[in-house]
């Protein structure tokens, strides 16, 4: 299934995460951005990106790097991180797309945790809470691009051994998979896509 008809140029940002190389893959003809060519655990590079050529950007970022430690016991550095790349950078990111075209729109991937929150999400849970909040607010003010929250169920990325900070291999975290009915990526994108072109502005995927 292509994203949407037509010559629209669009781009996929955090490529290499599960969700979003899932994305690219989905996506015929699609630009990216990675980490490593944005690091949005510091929003101000933001500021000098230039979207003005994209009619669709997809935010695939997002983490809770530490999560399993539980609040007090997680870094100061992974907080700041998470709310640096889940809330504070998401906005921007829409900010400045907002600034730079005429109409467009923006896709977001959110989480159940932010209604359904497990043991130790606080902050996690917390981030997507406050984008959503901050978009419900926002979409009045920016009502020339389209904000659009995919809000996702566990899926089966590297997602969850980053919360363990190396401290599990990667075959104890799949086998946790197991027990939770845990979605592919693919099929998280295949989902995303349809929601777009059917020009939906919320979807839960689960």
């Amino acid at each position: 299934m292509q994203s949407e008809i037509g010559n629209n140029k669009i781009l996929v940002i955090g490529s290499r995460g599960g969700i979003g190389s899932a994305l690219t893959s989905q996506i015929k003809d699609c630009d990216t951005l990675n980490s490593a060519q944005l690091d949005l655990d510091k929003p101000e590079k933001i500021d000098s990106q230039d979207f003005s050529n994209y009619d669709y950007v997809y935010n695939a970022t997002g983490h809770s790097k530490g999560t399993y430690l539980g609040f007090q016991k997680n870094s100061f550095k992974n907080i700041i991180s998470q709310i640096n790349v889940n809330f504070v950078s998401n906005i921007l990111l829409l900010k400045k797309y907002a600034e730079q075209r005429n109409n467009g729109t923006y896709v977001w991937i959110s989480s159940d945790v932010s209604d359904h929150p497990r043991p130790f999400h606080s902050v996690y849970a917390s981030s997507k809470v406050a984008s959503r909040y901050a978009f419900d607010l926002i979409k009045k003010e920016i009502t020339h691009i389209n904000v659009v929250e995919i809000k996702i169920g566990l899926t089966r990325t590297n997602f969850r051994y980053n919360n363990f900070l190396g401290t599990k291999t990667h075959e104890h975290v799949d086998k946790s998979y197991d027990g939770g009915r845990a979605l592919e990526p693919k099929f998280i994108a295949e989902k995303i896509v349809q929601a777009v072109n059917n020009r939906q502005e919320s979807v839960h995927i689960k």
